[in-house]
């Protein structure tokens, strides 16, 4: 029989108890463990192997890493060391290492921690990124669409995509950075645009053609505009006003001329309030059980000012679910509760029960039907 160390080459047990840094590097880089004897080929361990198939899911199904604490003895300590421990059933080696670093208060080495998953996060990032980056180089021409939005903590954050025609001729839509931007005027977010794309190799000075943002002062003012600024570099750059940010707001203007859709859309804001209470929520979902049965239950939200597809969802909730919710407000109109919620339900009853609350409900809901579609594919209309 050959020795064992011919047959496994890349076999851990055959490594010297002093090794240099460099090889020492070249095993880290490997992974926390080693596949089974039973999966390899060749009777070769492999050279390169895929240690971060537990990372790469979380990524994906974009669900958090990191649990509240993960102490060894609490049954969950977070999707990623739970999932690892999943994968440790069916890898002996990988089990090997779990308990091995369970069984000790202090390792040195387990590249489970948050540090070393947030930098295996970064570089799967910058690969992906660098793909991206390299068919935008192929394409030879290319678009942005850039927007900004403010966060948690209030810091405005500055998302940056970009639109091109790949290889099989298909139109792709990929993001590229998402960056802080200290100074939201126009000149402020210049500069973010211009530190971004000399930090990618990105040329836009000579490939860019045509550049989509909202209509803020900031992103297309004429003279301090971020649309104006590129301009001046590159005169082929077309501004276009997105299509979705431009549809949304001939849908605020169509719906604020007319007093009619001023008041209707009144009436379902106070009873989609009304409608929060928990008492009154189940209540309206005990009579979309009884009224429709076998039907998906659904719940009245709140408007979003500046996404007008939330009123649409609304809308279809009031038109599908009219039978229930008129039942709903009955029931609590006739309950033996505050004197209070009964005027308020009485008052709700008369006014969406009227021929104006319904004709205009109706007619909305089939606007709303072509347009909500249209708006949440904007790359069937540009």
């Amino acid at each position: 029989m050959a020795p064992r160390e011919n047959i496994f080459p890349n076999d851990p047990v055959n490594w010297p108890e002093i090794v240099s840094y460099q090889l020492l590097s070249h095993f880290v880089e490997l992974g926390p463990c080693q596949p089974s004897p039973l999966d390899l080929k060749l009777n070769a361990f492999p050279k390169k192997k895929d240690s971060n198939d537990a990372l790469v899911y979380t990524a994906r199904q974009n669900i958090a890493i990191r649990g509240h604490s993960e102490c060894v003895d609490l049954n969950n300590r977070g999707n990623f060391l739970e999932l690892l421990g999943l994968f440790g059933k069916y890898h002996a080696p990988l089990n090997a290492h779990l308990q091995k670093i369970n069984s000790k208060k202090y390792n040195r080495l387990t590249l489970l921690s948050a540090e070393s998953q947030n930098k295996m996060l970064s570089i799967l990032a910058e690969i992906v990124r660098s793909k991206i980056l390299r068919d935008i180089k192929k394409s030879n021409l290319f678009s942005v669409i850039i927007d900004t939005t403010t966060d948690i903590s209030n810091k405005e954050q500055f998302a940056f995509l970009m639109r091109y025609v790949n290889e099989q001729g298909n139109i792709e839509e990929r993001l590229v950075a998402l960056v802080t931007a200290p100074d939201s005027t126009g000149r402020g977010l210049f500069e973010v645009f211009c530190n971004i794309t000399e930090k990618y190799g990105i040329d836009w000075k000579k490939r860019l053609c045509a550049q989509a943002y909202d209509g803020a002062a900031s992103m297309q003012g004429k003279y301090s505009g971020l649309k104006t600024f590129i301009q001046n570099e590159n005169p082929n750059a077309l501004y276009v006003w997105c299509s979705a940010h431009l549809l949304n707001l001939v849908i605020v203007d169509t719906c604020d001329c007319c007093i009619v859709t001023k008041v209707i859309f009144g009436d379902i804001r106070a009873l989609v309030e009304f409608m929060r209470a928990r008492k009154r929520t189940a209540s309206f979902i005990e009579w979309q059980q009884q009224l429709y049965q076998n039907q998906r239950i659904r719940r009245l939200k709140r408007f979003s000012n500046t996404r007008w597809t939330s009123h649409d969802r609304v809308i279809v909730v009031v038109y599908e679910k009219y039978g229930a919710l008129l039942k709903a407000l009955n029931f609590i109109a006739s309950a033996n509760d505050s004197d209070g919620d009964t005027s308020t339900a009485k008052s709700l009853i008369l006014r969406i029960s009227s021929f104006n609350f319904i004709s205009t409900m109706v007619f909305i809901r089939q606007i709303f039907s072509i347009t909500t579609p249209v708006k949440l594919s904007p790359v069937k209309i540009n």
